[in-house]
């Protein structure tokens, strides 16, 4: 189902960046001082008077959670019964309330008896048809700010189905604050493979199932633009100076201990584990699958169909026509319903994305209208200040356009079975009733070149290579859409899942939480680095970023030697276009950008 335009646009990163914070309140001392807040509050929304009488003295029962619960009730009854409404509005009014009652009644019960699932979430949403038909222009919503930030629009009528999410996320949220004992949240975490940020508009189930009930970091950067140090940095939480991991093959792999990675720490705190797709280049042997995984799935070829498999250190082939990309969807959704009843994590990384960009059968006709993004950069005429790379790749290729876009528009094909598998797994964790207390991450190790700067790979630190995607659903702690332009890794995705999960991991490590960041904006970093071994034609080097500037530097020749610069306004000049290294005016910035760069990243 495609999102209308305007809705699409505010999944982009055009909501207001702001923190949902809940009431802060001690949980209840005992599952039986929880109950009877619950039931008060069930009375008081069941109650034909309810929403007359203020919430405080419904709740004056409650030996507990007495913020949270008027919160949560005023959010519940947002109309007075003698307040002027239309038919329509008071019908959608009264069943959203009535519906959440009956959630909340049912989810306490379930709760009371160690239950994971919410076997009644998916019956709450009878409730979304008696609301789409609300107009925005309806008088009672204009005159009476009804529920909150749950209350949204598509095409001038209410959506429905995002104020009964919503307000289920709430209902959830609550009952999690004040329960004496803790709910684990499942996690699913999604790897695209050299995926670019500018992909996303084209995935619309992956927007409509993470954005648009969850957070959108537009400011998410791949600090190593190389396929196996960005995904153990994904997965470590540490940079690859930390991990030893700089480049692919040759065992690099290898030199991350399986005891570093996210899934031996979720393992040793109480959870399922289960890798579906690509680890790490030659990381892994058929028989020996890394410590810390219950059920492996590594994609042994690197292709989209006939490929093998290490199915917990089995080799498994699987000729054409099947497409590995829904051989691994369908074996984590089945994983995930196997272990519906315990705290579960699992990593999903299929080849998708990344050359030669095969698509599945039934994708093969599809975008053939759209255009890829492409802006002043591609193929730029003016290298002046470029580095030797650019300026050789300018020479060697000579290809028209066309062959430059053609990748381009294969890729956004190859991309769309993963689109339907993260449509798959949203629909598969609300029927097992499991949305709410899920964890959802989706991000690429790294973007790609398709005609910038005339290259065709990544490896670089040009913006089209490491800036990506990074989407985090968690309904239960973040019921509404936000966006957050802090400055954020690829390394701070494991210590993310580790805070989210209450796990320990190692200290030490160079991600940051972004729980915390959302917490309180102002720990972001100032600035990020890059670091690249290079590759095909791409001369290794590294850079460091804050939210103007851009400094890179690389090397003048393949292995050791001289460094050439490049200074980027990134506020003036995002496509990278002039190089103000060597501008007299722009001296200061230039050496305060290379001494904090060669701090870091000593350039010897």
């Amino acid at each position: 189902m495609f999102l209308a335009a305007g809705t699409l646009v505010s999944l982009l990163g055009l909501w207001p960046a702001h923190a949902y914070a809940q009431p802060e309140d001690a949980p209840c001392a005992t599952k039986r001082e929880a109950q009877i807040a619950i039931d008060a509050m069930v009375k008081h929304l069941t109650n034909s008077d309810g929403p007359q009488l203020d919430p405080a003295d419904s709740l004056s029962v409650i030996p507990c959670a007495q913020s949270q619960g008027a919160a949560l009730l005023e959010l519940l009854t947002p109309f007075p019964s003698d307040f002027p409404l239309s038919p329509v509005l008071r019908r959608c009014d009264s069943t959203a309330t009535l519906a959440a009652a009956r959630y909340l009644k049912s989810r306490s019960r379930e709760r009371s008896r160690n239950r994971r699932q919410a076997r009644g979430a998916s019956q709450l949403f009878r409730a979304a048809r008696d609301c789409r038909s609300v107009r925005q222009g309806d008088p009672g919503l204009q005159n009476n700010p009804a529920w909150g930030d749950c209350l949204s629009f598509v095409d001038g009528k209410v959506d429905g189905g995002s104020l009964v999410a919503c307000l289920r996320a709430r209902v959830e949220g609550f009952i999690a604050d004040i329960w004496p004992t803790t709910l684990p949240p499942n996690v699913v975490l999604i790897i695209a493979d050299d995926m670019r940020k500018d992909g996303l508009p084209w995935m619309s189930k992956t927007l409509s199932a993470i954005a648009q009930n969850g957070v959108n970091f537009t400011n998410a950067f791949s600090t190593h633009p190389i396929c196996g140090p960005a995904r153990a940095s994904i997965l470590s939480g540490m940079s690859s100076r930390q991990s030893g991991v700089s480049g692919n093959g040759n065992g690099n792999g290898n030199l991350l201990n399986g005891s570093d990675v996210i899934g031996y720490w979720m393992q040793e705190g109480g959870y399922r584990t289960g890798l579906f797709g690509k680890y790490l280049h030659q990381a892994s042997a058929p028989a020996t699958p890394p410590e810390g995984w219950d059920e492996w799935q590594e994609l042994l070829t690197y292709a989209y169909t006939g490929f093998e498999l290490n199915v917990n250190g089995n080799v498994v082939s699987f000729p054409k026509p099947n497409y590995s990309t829904d051989v691994l969807a369908n074996s984590l959704n089945q994983v995930i319903k196997k272990n519906r009843r315990v705290p579960f994590f699992a990593v999903h990384a299929p080849y998708a994305g990344h050359a030669p960009y095969t698509p599945s059968q039934r994708h093969e006709g599809a975008l053939l209208d759209i255009d890829p993004p492409r802006g002043p950069n591609f193929r730029e005429d003016d290298l002046i200040g470029k580095p030797l790379w650019v300026k050789f790749l300018r020479d060697f290729f000579t290809q028209p356009d066309a062959v430059a876009i053609e990748p381009h528009r294969q890729q956004l094909r190859s991309l769309l079975a993963l689109d339907d598998a993260v449509g798959q797994l949203d629909q598969t964790l609300e029927k097992l009733g499991l949305a709410d207390n899920t964890v959802v991450i989706f991000v690429s190790d790294q973007g790609i070149l398709h005609g910038e700067h005339w290259g065709f790979t990544k490896f670089s630190a040009y913006e089209e290579v490491i800036r990506i995607p990074l989407l985090l659903r968690y309904p239960r702690k973040y019921p509404t859409p936000l966006s957050s332009d802090a400055m954020v890794i690829t390394s701070d995705i494991a210590t993310t899942i580790a805070s989210l999960a209450g796990i320990s991991m190692p200290p030490g490590r160079e991600g940051m939480p972004l729980d915390a960041v959302l917490a309180d904006p102002t720990t972001s970093r100032q600035h990020v680095l890059i670091e690249s071994s290079g590759g095909w034609f791409t001369y290794p080097n590294r850079a460091i970023r804050n939210d103007r500037w851009k400094l890179i530097a690389s090397r003048k020749h393949s292995g050791t030697g001289p460094f050439h610069f490049e200074l980027y306004d990134m506020d003036a000049d995002r496509f990278e276009l002039t190089n103000l290294y060597a501008e007299p005016s722009y001296q200061s910035t230039a050496l305060e950008l290379r001494e904090a760069l060669d701090n870091a990243l000593p350039l010897d």
